[in-house]
Parts: structure tokens; sequence; C-alpha cells
């Protein structure tokens, strides 16, 4: 046996539910005895899914669905922030970046790799800019490639040296 709830407030179907074995009934009555349907349920099953019944008090009505206003996003500066660091380690990792540093800073890159490692700063200087071009505009569609720089294809090259 079932029980169907529903809103209190507004009769909405809210979920079906089993219902309860009565165990001291059952044993007196020597059947099986269920417990009575909680506040806000019933054990009149709704017409279809439910998903757009209603409760009366005696029935189940129909009504029109629900629908849910599309919420603009929020915009959150974090988030940005975010995007820009997923974005720079995809390309260049913690990892990577500090084993650069440490090789540029005792003279351990060649001259390609110097130029490369120079477009590497070049590139994320562009996308903090980026960054914080897009939390000053509050742009919630930060996501987007077309507001982020595009790697050039030497860092991306150093960084797969190391």
């Amino acid at each position: 046996m079932n029980y169907y709830g529903f809103d209190r407030e507004t009769g909405r179907f809210t979920g079906v539910f089993a219902a309860q074995v009565d165990p001291l009934e059952s044993k007196l009555s020597g059947k099986l005895t269920y417990c009575g349907p909680p506040q806000n349920a019933t054990a009149v099953q709704p017409p279809g899914d439910g998903t757009d019944a209603v409760w009366t008090g005696s029935e189940w009505r129909i009504v029109e669905p629900v629908v849910e206003p599309e919420l603009d996003p929020v915009f959150v500066p974090g988030a940005v922030k975010d995007e820009c660091r997923a974005r720079v380690h995809a390309v260049l990792s913690e990892e990577t970046q500090r084993n650069l540093v440490a090789r540029a800073t005792v003279g351990m890159l060649d001259e390609s790799q110097l130029k490369s490692y120079r477009a590497a700063l070049g590139w994320i200087d562009a996308m903090r800019l980026a960054c914080r071009s897009l939390i000053a505009a509050e742009t919630a569609a930060f996501g987007s490639d077309e507001h982020w720089p595009e790697c050039p294809d030497e860092v991306v090259s150093l960084a797969n040296s190391f």
C-alpha cells in the first residue's frame, strides 16, 4: 500500500511512499493492517505521474505545470579568477611554472627556451588583464573562449618539454 504526499500549503503532489504496517492492530485483528496516512498524505493515487496534481481535500485535480523562471546567472568575481587560474594551469601547471622559474633564475634555459619563457610570462600577464577586465565589466559569460587570450604555440611547446 502506498500513500501520496502533498504540500500542506499548495496541495501539490510531493511524492509517493510506502505505508507502514501497524504491528499491534495487525496482531489484534489477525490481518495485515496499515497505519493511517500521515498529515499531508492520502491513500488516493493521483492521476498520471502526479507531477501536475493538486489535492483538494477529497480528490486530485490536474493543474497547469509550474514553470520555474530562468534566473540570470549571478556574477561571482572569484569564479572569474578560478577560470583564469584553470586556463593558465591547463597549459602551465604550478609544478611546470616552478621548474621554469628555477631554471630561468640560475640561467639553465637556452635562448629558445628563454624566448618562450618570456612569451609565457606575457601570456600570463594578458590572462590577468583579461580577468580584471571581465570582473570590472561583470561579464557573466566569462567562460567563453572569446574573452581569453590564446596561448602562443611556443608556450605550449615549452610547457610540454618540462
